[in-house]
């Protein structure tokens, strides 16, 4: 019994190391796209918001960010969607 709540309580300490490293990359490819935003450098911004959701797909911040680098592209249909998304998980964030 001992060894068996052992290795059902390293499962979830791997599990959530997964999750948390998921996060940390996903807030570090936010923070270099936010840089490179500030340098008018969108489409890296862009690539770099859009890897950002790849790792956390329900980061509103990710998606507004993405969505504003987008916007400053030109490309307003992709934008406004990215917006809608990012108002749509805040909204929910909100709720719990």
């Amino acid at each position: 019994m001992k060894k068996a709540a052992l290795v059902l309580g390293a499962a979830l300490v791997a599990a959530g190391c997964s999750s948390y490293a998921r996060t940390e990359k996903a807030q570090t490819q936010i923070s270099f796209g936010s840089v490179v935003a500030r340098r008018g450098l969108w489409r890296e911004a862009a690539f770099r918001f859009e890897k950002a959701i790849e790792k956390e797909p329900n980061n509103a911040r990710a998606h507004n960010n993405l969505a504003v680098a987008l916007e400053a592209g030109g490309e307003f249909a992709k934008a406004l969607a990215e917006y809608k998304r990012a108002l749509e998980l805040e909204q929910l964030r909100a709720v719990r």
